[in-house]
């Protein structure tokens, strides 16, 4: 009897104990806000790379999320009522289920900004809340207006305090708010991180970086507190306004609410003898994808298969290394690092670029380096380095073809031109550029003549050096340039400009100033 009781009793038990737990998740990013404020560049990448790392190993199935994209207001209820139908139908099955709601964008303390549209923060949450979800996690990294070019700002409100959940099932059941900064606070979006600062550090520590008890799982706890510091401390030391998370929470029931599982991904870089800042760049997007402090061994960042450059700075020394990294879990060790001029490597902040070199191709068309021929056209080879934030160096070689003729001369001309220069530049929303330099160099022309009767004086017996004429100059340029750039990629985009310029040649008519204009459409790689 008494086995039968202990196993009646294990049998009632065994539902809530092995009640398995379903993830959904609703992502939206909107790099438009209000009319007066300045749009965002990387809240839609952001959104989606939290939809990869929740995919990868945050346990929420891709048929199971959903990412809007500049999204209208409408768009985000119907999501919403989607989603409250399909956690019904988990619920009906005895799972315990998880909803994370994240949003990137602009927004004030009450209203997410969706260009044309705003949409109450409560009301969504309530929605999330009022919801047959056991677990609700909200995440707003959220933007005001900023006009700096290289950093744009976001805001939100200070919590509460609060104590974390300890011992007990890992699945407690409650709300859980997190913000990007507090009252009266901005949070950053950066161009060179390609992303939004409280994002990055929450991605990083997601991946593994928060996970200091190396157990193979990211908590809430881990996260949170591992992105509140590393976003504080950026803040601190790289801009002027200084930034603060945020964290509401209520939760109900004991044990650790875990936000991703680095252990179960199917690729993960390990890190054994190396000490000091590590900085993980995907080589391709040349993104930074995961940053955090090497102090002892054991340290595991969940990745996606591809190529990435380590990049690892302590005690005044900087070593780096590209790693290819495919399924399964792949050792780095401080021999597979070289060490790097302190100047040359990549990193992280305001002066980070790790495609600082531009190369611009395309056609130049404008007047004539010497009088009496009309226009120009020909090829420019562009190249510019980024020296800071604002400016660059450039270097420009233009190969140009002209021709003229009158009654007697039919004239040829090739002109060439090799100028450097200083680039100021200044971002005009989210993918537009623009430049303003100043320019030196030199210019060259190589001109060639024929007599339009030369058959005819050639059979009088005329020498030909009488029918034909050649010379060449040379002569300093000066110039400005005035562009605009298109950079709908991250390494590739489009230039226009317009270059006023004066050259000083000397010709069989003496030397002259030949003040001119040309028009540039180039192809932006950078490298």
């Amino acid at each position: 009897m008494k086995l039968a009781a202990l196993a009646l009793a294990a049998t009632v038990m065994l539902p809530a104990a092995a009640r398995s737990e379903t993830r959904f998740a609703l992502l939206v990013g909107h790099n438009v806000g209000d009319l007066h404020e300045t749009p965002l560049r990387w809240a839609e990448s952001d959104a989606t790379r939290m939809l990869r790392v929740l995919n990868e190993i945050g346990n929420v199935r891709e048929d199971r999320a959903e990412l809007l994209l500049a999204p209208k207001k409408e768009e985000i209820e119907r999501a919403l009522l989607k989603m409250e139908g399909r956690i019904e139908e988990a619920k009906n099955r005895g799972e315990h289920t998880v909803v994370f709601f994240y949003f990137s964008g602009h927004a004030d303390r009450e209203e997410l900004h969706l260009a044309t549209e705003k949409i109450n923060i409560q009301q969504v949450e309530k929605i999330l809340q009022d919801g047959p979800a056991d677990t609700v996690v909200s995440v707003i990294d959220a933007c005001q207006n900023d006009r700096s070019p290289r950093v744009r700002n976001k805001g939100a409100t200070r919590a509460p305090s609060f104590n974390w959940p300890t011992e007990g099932v890992a699945s407690p059941e409650g709300f859980v708010r997190v913000r990007s900064a507090s009252e009266g606070e901005v949070a950053q979006e950066s161009d060179d991180l390609q992303g939004s600062l409280f994002t990055h550090h929450l991605l990083s520590g997601m991946r593994g970086s928060a996970d200091l008890d190396r157990d193979g799982v990211v908590t809430l706890s881990e996260v949170y507190r591992y992105g509140y510091s590393r976003t504080l401390a950026d803040s601190h030391g790289q801009s002027t306004a200084v930034q603060h998370g945020k964290l509401d929470m209520k939760l109900a029931g004991r044990g650790a609410l875990v936000f991703t599982y680095p252990r179960r991904a199917v690729s993960a870089l390990s890190f054994e003898d190396i000490r000091g800042h590590l900085l993980v760049i995907d080589d391709t997007s040349a993104r930074i994808v995961a940053e955090t402090q090497l102090n002892d061994g054991g340290t595991r960042l969940a990745l996606a298969p591809g190529k990435y450059r380590i990049q690892v700075r302590g005690e005044g020394r900087v070593y780096s290394g590209l790693v290819a990294l495919g399924t399964g879990e792949k050792r780095v060790a401080m021999q597979d690092l070289s060490e790097q001029p302190v100047l040359a490597v990549l990193t992280k902040g305001s002066s980070y670029d790790p495609y600082p070199y531009l190369l611009h191709v395309g056609a130049q068309v404008g007047r004539s380096q010497v009088a009496d021929f009309a226009m120009a056209g020909g090829l420019r080879i562009g190249f510019a380095y980024r020296l800071s934030d604002t400016f660059r160096a450039a270097a420009s070689l233009d190969v140009g073809y002209a021709q003229t003729s009158n009654e007697l001369w039919q004239y040829r001309q090739g002109e060439g031109a090799f100028l450097l220069g200083v680039d100021w530049t200044g971002r005009v929303g989210p993918t537009f550029m623009l430049t303003f330099g100043v320019r030196a160099g030199v210019a060259s022309v190589i001109q060639s003549g024929e007599r339009s009767d030369t058959e005819r004086l050639q059979a009088a017996g005329f020498a030909s050096s009488t029918t034909t004429s050649s010379q060449r100059a040379l002569g300093p340029k000066l110039g400005a340039a005035l562009g605009a750039e298109y950079h709908p990629w991250s390494r590739v985009g489009w230039r226009l400009a317009v270059e006023p310029t004066a050259v000083w040649i000397e010709t069989a008519d003496g030397t002259s100033l030949r003040p001119g204009a040309q028009g540039v459409l180039a192809l932006v790689v950078r490298l």
